[in-house]
């Protein structure tokens, strides 16, 4: 169960029905202790409709999850927002991942954490790491730290209040820009991330979930490197290349890439 998340309220929807179900209905469950509004698809041909149904209802400020067996419900669900997918079997999840682009399975413990590429980025930078700190980009902070980088972004059950405050300063500008991510970050604390408007709240990025992982790149982050400085980063290291980072006040140092690896890793001084 997502956290946070008691009680699940479903709708029954049907491919004859509207392309939303009536506002009093879902409004009322919400008033009455619902968390999320569960989409109930029919069995049969999939309802193109789905997506709409949960654009709409994300509108409106509903968390959505959906149940269905039929994978092309799911794909056309998630994409619009539903963050719980019920009803699923194996069958159902390696179809969706197929849909969406993904390959199937997740990285083995050697790709995730890829410490052959992660020594060439310690050996390149040329410093012992106790001395400088480094961000992370489009992936998980643990996988630097596994690899003995000391990071100013983490996922942490408890810290200061007053680093989260001067953290968001670093990513000021990219939760103007996505109100989800905003809500995300001011509203659940433990995921310290550099949150980037253009990779939503998920914000992961790496070949195992991507087909056009070597062609995405940030076309317009803004971070305050200020701010990020005054936390004691002095490196970015980002799997998903940075249009013009000078921009931003970011040097691209290197590009580094191991077939062994989910991810690649484009390292970047703060300036």
């Amino acid at each position: 169960m997502p956290r946070g998340v008691r009680t699940i309220a479903s709708l029954h929807v049907t491919g004859e029905g509207t392309a939303v179900p009536p506002g009093r209905v879902y409004r009322r469950l919400r008033a009455t202790g619902a968390d999320i509004i569960d989409v109930g698809c029919e069995p049969g041909d999939p309802w193109p409709g789905v997506g709409d149904c949960v654009k709409r209802l994300r509108d409106d400020g509903c968390r959505v999850s959906i149940d269905s067996f039929h994978p092309q419900e799911v794909v056309w669900a998630v994409r619009e927002g539903a963050e719980l997918v019920l009803s699923v079997n194996a069958e159902a999840t390696n179809n969706a991942k197929v849909m969406v682009g993904r390959t199937i399975g997740d990285p083995t413990f050697e790709e995730f954490f890829a410490t052959d590429l992660f020594s060439e980025v310690r050996e390149h930078i040329g410093q012992p790491q106790s001395t400088y700190r480094v961000a992370t980009i489009a992936m998980h902070p643990s996988v630097a730290q596994y690899n003995g980088f000391y990071t100013v972004d983490s996922y942490q059950n408890n810290y200061r209040l007053s680093y989260k405050l001067r953290f968001r300063k670093v990513i000021a500008r990219e939760l103007e820009k996505n109100e989800e991510i905003r809500k995300y970050f001011d509203e659940w604390g433990s995921r310290c991330y550099v949150f980037v408007a253009q990779l939503g709240r998920g914000g992961i990025y790496n070949k195992k979930y991507a087909d056009d992982y070597s062609s995405q790149r940030l076309t317009s982050i803004e971070l305050d490197t200020a701010a990020l400085k005054e936390l004691g980063a002095g490196y970015v290291l980002s799997s998903v290349a940075i249009d013009r980072p000078e921009r931003t006040g970011l040097r691209l140092e290197r590009l580094f890439q191991d077939s062994r690896s989910t991810w690649d890793v484009y390292l970047y001084q703060v300036m």
